[in-house]
């Protein structure tokens, strides 16, 4: 009997250990959530500054979201925003930024001005948001509401009225 009572003894406390580790992963999984989210807001602001398209916004093996170049990439902390690159004369190029790790990481705390914009997408290769005019985006809505009207395959079809019936 005392056998039994200690074995139940046992499995209660592993039971209320299980139950207290998973309201802990919970939560450490709620606030990684919003980590996330709150970086991905981040970087979508940066990449209006960058004047990158957001569609450079990807996310990494471990799940962390960054802005991905040809050359390189950037991520944040929601407090600072890291460039990582590899090539000559960095810090250099990159002199209104912080050096870490022996220069192949780059730090900022703030939004860059148009000049560090353009020299952050040239040494990342990110490729420049398009710039449509009111113009091109009256004929792009033009274009599509044309394809809307006469259907598709309009212009490819030709039946006349006479073989039609």
């Amino acid at each position: 009997m005392l056998a039994l009572m200690k074995i139940s003894v046992i499995i209660g406390s592993f039971y209320y250990l299980y139950i207290l580790y998973r309201k802990i992963r919970k939560e450490a999984s709620m606030k990684i959530k919003l980590s996330f989210r709150k970086d991905r807001k981040y970087l979508l602001e940066l990449s209006k500054y960058l004047g990158v398209s957001s569609k450079a916004l990807a996310r990494d093996e471990l799940g962390y979201y960054i802005l991905l170049g040809k050359e390189g990439h950037i991520y944040t902390d929601s407090i600072y925003w890291y460039v990582v690159a590899e090539g000559n004369a960095l810090e250099k190029r990159l002199s209104f930024m912080e050096p870490m790790m022996n220069g192949l990481v780059f730090r900022l705390d703030r939004m860059p001005t148009e000049k560090e914009a353009s020299i952050i997408r040239k040494l990342l290769k990110l490729r420049k948001k398009r710039e449509l005019s009111d113009e091109q985006v009256d004929s792009l809505i033009e274009r599509s509401n044309l394809h809307y009207k006469m259907g598709i395959s309009s212009s490819r079809i030709n039946i006349s009225e006479e073989e039609a019936v």
